[in-house]
């Protein structure tokens, strides 16, 4: 017996310094792996939206707008929903700009069922990119009148393209119900909206996304994109402002527009920023010198969260030529700026062939 307890000692023993040295080189690991750089403060992970690579942010500096969608904008028109056994679904959709992400929602609903239906069996599914954020029972009590139901929308399954689908499961009869009865129905208001509240991210500066996120197709607001000179701009530099500026209205399309115009300040939006080598604002003051038309993007001084598009000359022709370049799709758009060394000349229009038409 007593060499039996020695024997398992010796081998408790050998299992103790086995497991304490695997736990050792574990936990070991850690602190070499952390001596090497310094402590930083907690920051978000790099976040990959479609195409776009999002910088690092830290979560407490970062700006947040909160907005709320009335259906009567964003649903189909006239921004109600008839929901109907036959037709049971109603659908909108909205987008989220590249430079922004959603960290909550919630959805405030406006209905009045039918006062035919079977109480608690009869229902109403939400659907987020084909994912069920909820279900709720319509009640006895709800029977014919108007109901508000408040339903959070879990962020993480919302994306750059977003399809909010209601759906309708209405009874009125436990056997043999027929779904074009008048009976089945469900109205749901167009005073219903969708809360959002977007957090800005902190995207890279790089050409490769252009012309995001000076305009984001996702977002269907008016089109904002102030224009800054350095001082009050001659003949030439309106009309490099005037080539951008109607490149970037034929993308806005429907949106609407507005290109308000600063001298010699920085904005407090992405905007664009005309200078040459002799006639810069302040905040350019010390940018070197460029050797050819030239388009770069940097980051607003006072607020990394903002972008400024600069386009670079040595003189207004400069100016001209990088503005055509970019409206006629001539620039290769890649990394933090780029040069245009020429731009082709564009064949005449011929008659009828205008690629936008104002009626």
């Amino acid at each position: 017996v007593a060499k039996a307890r020695q024997w398992l000692n010796i081998d408790d023993d050998m299992m103790t310094r086995k497991i304490t040295w695997f736990t050792a080189l574990a936990l070991g690991l850690t602190p070499f792996t952390h001596a090497e750089t310094p402590a930083a403060p907690p920051t978000q992970a790099a976040v990959m939206t479609g195409d776009a690579v999002l910088v690092p942010a830290a979560l407490g500096d970062a700006p947040l707008r909160d907005v709320k969608y009335p259906f009567a904008k964003i649903a189909p028109p006239p921004g109600t929903f008839s929901l109907r056994g036959t037709n049971p679904e109603g659908q909108l959709e909205f987008g989220v700009r590249s430079d922004e992400v959603v960290t909550n929602a919630t959805l405030n609903l406006e209905f009045t069922p039918s006062p035919s239906l079977i109480p608690v069996e009869s229902q109403v599914k939400i659907f987020l990119n084909d994912e069920l954020m909820g279900v709720t029972a319509i009640t006895k009590d709800q029977l014919g009148q108007p109901t508000h139901l408040q339903l959070p929308i879990d962020p993480r399954y919302i994306t750059d393209f977003n399809r909010l689908r209601l759906v309708f499961v209405g009874h009125y009869q436990n056997i043999c119900e027929n779904p074009a009865s008048n009976t089945l129905w469900l109205d749901v208001s167009k005073s219903s909206s969708l809360d959002l509240r977007y957090q800005s991210l902190l995207v890279k500066n790089d050409l490769s996304h252009f012309p995001e996120p000076f305009f984001d197709g996702r977002d269907n607001r008016p089109l904002t994109l102030p224009v800054i000179f350095a001082a009050a701009p001659d003949v030439s530099q309106q009309r490099a402002a005037a080539i951008l500026a109607s490149w970037f209205g034929a993308k806005a399309q429907w949106r609407g527009q507005s290109f308000p115009v600063l001298y010699n300040q920085l904005p407090t939006q992405h905007g664009v920023v005309f200078a040459t080598n002799s006639q810069r604002p302040d905040f350019l003051k010390d940018y070197p010198p460029v050797k050819a038309p030239t388009v770069e993007i940097i980051s607003h001084p006072n607020n990394p969260y903002v972008k400024l598009l600069l386009i670079l000359g040595r003189d207004d022709n400069d100016l001209i030529t990088a503005a055509q370049g970019i409206a006629q799709g001539n620039i290769l758009f890649r990394g933090q700026n780029v040069t245009v060394d020429k731009v082709d000349q564009l064949a005449p229009r011929l008659p009828y062939d205008a690629p936008n038409w104002v009626r």
